[in-house]
């Protein structure tokens, strides 16, 4: 072999050796930062809890019931004793306080109602417009019945003197009587807890009898006592 031949072997061999030693510090300055990057990420992934589970359709309409129901309960609950001064409290002044109120108490609980949840599910979705369907219609029901008393303050005084407003109601006739709110004859305040209790979906999804899912059974599944 020539010198010549191995001259340029060595040079080979060094130039090699040189590369490579370049490659190995440069890399060991690009990795540094990457690999505290990475370390961080693992250390994160293990640390952090892990990414919800997307509930089914039967789940999520289980727990808009358990986050809604219990609003709707309190507002039918409110409307009832409504119904109990309507029927039972004597005179125009009394009768109207009643309403006042209850029609307090009633937006106070819309207030306190969840802002909008984030259901997927064509059931869930429809469960959740229910509620607010019915809370919505049982205000806009109270807010028109203590408006029709303003308006008709005269007439219903006089007639309320020593009756309660259904007693007085049911012997008059005319204007007065027939602009009178009713909730069963008007779908703009829908029809009590039975536009939750009855929604199809809802008993289709939730297994319950052909009755619909009643009070009871939601109230369990609320938590709520029956």
């Amino acid at each position: 072999m020539s010198s010549e031949t191995t001259g340029r072997r060595i040079t080979h061999r060094a130039t090699g050796i040189i590369a490579l030693g370049s490659l190995l510090l440069v890399s060991c300055g690009k990795e540094e930062q990457p690999g505290r990057t990475q370390q961080a990420a693992t250390t994160a992934a293990l640390t952090q809890p892990p990414a919800p589970r997307a509930l089914s359709e039967k789940e999520e309409v289980r727990a808009v019931v358990q986050f809604m129901w219990p609003h709707a309960r309190k507002v039918d609950a409110a409307d009832f004793r409504w119904a109990g001064c309507s029927d039972r409290t004597v005179g125009f002044d009394a009768s109207r306080a009643c309403l006042e109120g209850i029609l307090k108490e009633v937006e106070d609980l819309r207030s306190k109602m969840p802002a909008k949840l984030k259901v997927q599910s064509t059931c869930g979705i429809e469960t959740e417009k229910a509620h607010r369907d019915f809370v919505d219609g049982r205000v806009a029901y109270l807010r028109d019945h203590l408006a029709w008393m303003e308006q008709n303050t005269a007439t219903l005084k006089r007639a309320m003197s020593n009756k309660s407003l259904s007693s007085a109601w049911g012997a008059m006739s005319g204007k007065t009587k027939d602009s009178r709110p009713l909730d069963v004859v008007n779908e703009k305040y829908t029809k009590g807890l039975l536009v939750i209790t009855q929604l199809p979906c809802m008993q289709s999804v939730l297994g319950c009898p052909s009755f619909g899912c009643n009070s009871g059974i939601l109230n369990r599944m609320a938590g709520l006592p029956d």
